[in-house]
């Protein structure tokens, strides 16, 4: 979502960023090893008392229907739920000023961005965050969210990362390098890349029996 980007932004121009690219990528990935045992020990539990919601194991299945579940059996029920409440807020909050960052840091480079106060564009995007979130709280909201968070996460996010590749990878200089390297030789892996990619990645979702026969093509062509 280009929140690690907005936060790199503030760095100075010459700051080296391997030791923190190095530092954030193992925090993240210990943090993740550390939850591991709480989520599965949980998901073992439920699974052990055979509890009807043991299959919710997954996005806010987990968070708001399977630990809820795990934790009326717990001594002192009311702690836990309280505890877990407050774990949810502030995991909330963070994920709110890691995606306010994002937006506020694209939106600030542009020319009316760059006129208008940070904190008065940031409350700008809060207050439409909230009003659109509204569509969330009826009755109908859930069903409405995990479309909305399927499609974000699993189809937009994919579009987005190879769109971004794209953009890194082959439009940035891209007219110094043809002026430097070849014109011809540029365009030709350019379109002969892309224009195998997309319709070779579509064929092999839908059209062939394996995914794996599509990469084989596509490494032959």
């Amino acid at each position: 979502m280009g929140t690690m980007t907005s936060y790199s932004s503030f760095n100075p121009v010459d700051k080296p960023i391997i030791g923190d690219g190095f530092k954030i990528a193992i925090t993240n990935s210990c943090i993740s090893f550390f939850a591991g045992f709480a989520v599965f020990s949980v998901v073992g539990y439920l699974v052990g008392i055979d509890s009807p919601v043991k299959n919710e194991v997954s996005s806010t299945g987990l968070a708001f229907v399977a630990y809820p579940a795990a934790i009326e059996t717990l001594p002192g029920a009311n702690f836990w739920s309280l505890i877990l409440a407050v774990t949810l807020f502030t995991l909330g909050i963070d994920s709110a000023f890691s995606m306010l960052e994002a937006v506020a840091t694209v939106m600030c480079d542009t020319a009316w961005g760059k006129a208008m106060p940070r904190k008065l564009l940031a409350l700008l995007i809060c207050i439409a965050g909230c009003l659109f979130s509204i569509l969330f709280s009826f009755n109908w909201g859930f069903v409405f969210f995990d479309i909305v968070d399927h499609y974000l996460t699993v189809y937009l996010m994919l579009m987005l990362g190879i769109l971004e590749v794209l953009g890194a990878g082959w439009v940035y200089e891209a007219a110094y390098v043809m002026e430097k390297v070849n014109k011809e030789s540029v365009l030709v892996l350019t379109f002969g890349y892309w224009g195998l990619l997309l319709p070779l990645g579509i064929l092999s979702f839908f059209g062939l029996p394996a995914m794996w026969i599509g990469v084989v093509i596509f490494w032959g062509c």
